[in-house]
């Protein structure tokens, strides 16, 4: 997926479902690639940040890697937040 809060989602699923079937809490990891508009793959999330640890929320997110302005000029410095 190339959304992030649908992989974060997906993995607040994962841990739910494997901590009630095993009993004990699980750890859920995501190594997300994505290539938006002709750019190179970049990775979309952290993948050391445990995502079934991270509180749902609509703030900024660490664990959302930021897209890197290769000096095209196709994303201006002013809409990073």
């Amino acid at each position: 997926s190339f959304q992030p809060d649908m992989i974060h989602g997906y993995a607040l699923h994962l841990s739910d479902r494997f901590t009630r079937s095993l009993g004990s809490p699980v750890r859920v990891f995501a190594d997300a690639w994505v290539a938006m508009n002709g750019r190179p793959a970049r990775r979309l999330v952290d993948p050391t940040v445990d995502l079934a640890r991270v509180p749902r929320s609509l703030r900024r997110q660490d664990w959302i890697m930021p897209l890197e302005n290769e000096g095209g000029g196709d994303v201006p410095q002013n809409a990073r937040p």
